[in-house]
């Protein structure tokens, strides 16, 4: 069961990208929220920083 009051997000480059599927299934599982910027690597924030933010959304 999930903590109601603590939020995670982990934000990801496009697929296939850092985080494997099954990893993002753990990352779920134990809480976090795993989002993905599509046409962005490994500077997310560089490569689309637009993208980013809206990741964020309703985290930050």
């Amino acid at each position: 069961m999930r903590p109601e009051s603590t939020s995670y997000t982990v934000v990801s480059g496009s697929s296939p990208g850092p985080i494997a599927p099954a990893l993002a299934e753990h990352f779920d599982r134990v809480g976090f929220t795993v989002r993905t910027v599509a046409g962005t690597g490994h500077f997310v924030h560089l490569d689309d920083h637009e993208g980013f933010v809206a990741a964020l959304d309703g985290w930050v």
